[in-house]
C-alpha cells in the first residue's frame, strides 16, 4: 500500500565489517611420538643389568641397561700392565744409550711397543662404552621386552622410547586446499570416542610430492601433549 502510493520503502539495515572466516577441512589422522626409538645393543653379549621401570619418564644420558664387560676389562688391565713396561724399559734403556752400552734401535723398539700399549688401552677404553646402554634423548620408556642374564644381540629389542610431551599427527590433505594451507595453520585433534577432549596444534610441515592416485598430500601437525592424553 505505501509503495502504491509512493510512500517510504520498507528496508533491513545491517552494519558491514571485516571478519576472519575458516573454512573447515576434516580428515583423519595418526598420532605419533615426536620422538621414537627401539633400545637395543650393537654387540652380543649378556644383559647384567637393567636400570629402569615399566613406563619410567628418563633423560637424556640415563643409563637403561648394561652389558657384561668382563672380558674387556681384562683387556684394559693387560694392556695397562704392558704399557708399564714399555715404560719401565724405555728409562732403563735412556742410561744405557746415553752410556753406549745399546744401540739406539733397541730403544726405539721399545717406544712403539709402547705406543701400541697406549693404542690398545684407547680401545679397550671405548669397548665398556658399548655394554653400557643410555637413553638417546627425554622420554618414557615402555615395557621391559627382557630378563637380566639373556643374551642380547644386535637388533634385540630391550624396550621403547617415546617422547610425547608434543606429538605429531599425520593425515592427509586435498590437493585442491593447498594453496589455503601452509605451515603455522591451526589444527583442532579430537581423538574417537564420545566426549574426548579436543586438542589444539598447528600443522608443521607439507610433504613434498602429491600423490598421483589419491591426488592428496602428506601433511603434519604438532600438538602439545603436557599430560600424555594422547
Amino acid at each position: 500500500a505505501a509503495r502504491a502510493a509512493g510512500g517510504p520503502k520498507p528496508v533491513a539495515v545491517g552494519t558491514v565489517s571485516e571478519q576472519p572466516f575458516s573454512v573447515e577441512i576434516t580428515a583423519v589422522g595418526t598420532v605419533r611420538a615426536f620422538e621414537s626409538a627401539e633400545i637395543s645393543s650393537n654387540v652380543t653379549e649378556t644383559l647384567t643389568s637393567l636400570n629402569f621401570d615399566d613406563g619410567q619418564k628418563v633423560s637424556a644420558g640415563d643409563l637403561l641397561a648394561t652389558l657384561n664387560d668382563a672380558e674387556e676389562k681384562a683387556l684394559l688391565a693387560s694392556a695397562e700392565a704392558s704399557l708399564a713396561e714399555q715404560e719401565r724399559e724405555i728409562e732403563r734403556l735412556n742410561k744405557l744409550v746415553k752410556d753406549g752400552a745399546v744401540p739406539v734401535s733397541q730403544l726405539e723398539e721399545r717406544r712403539t711397543l709402547a705406543e701400541i700399549a697406549r693404542q690398545q688401552i684407547s680401545e679397550a677404553n671405548a669397548k665398556p662404552a658399548a655394554r653400557r646402554i643410555v637413553a638417546p634423548f627425554d622420554g618414557w620408556v615402555g615395557l621391559r621386552r627382557i630378563s637380566v642374564g639373556a643374551l642380547v644381540e644386535p637388533g634385540t629389542v630391550i624396550t621403547t622410547l617415546d617422547q610425547v610431551d608434543v606429538v605429531k599427527i599425520d593425515f592427509h590433505l586435498p590437493e585442491t586446499v593447498l594453496d589455503a594451507v601452509n605451515p603455522g595453520t591451526g589444527i583442532r585433534a579430537l581423538p574417537g570416542g564420545s566426549g574426548a577432549k579436543e586438542f589444539e596444534g598447528e600443522l608443521s610441515e607439507l610433504d613434498s610430492r602429491v600423490d598421483p592416485i589419491t591426488r592428496s598430500v602428506a601433511a603434519r601437525a604438532e600438538v602439545p601433549n603436557p599430560n600424555r592424553d594422547l
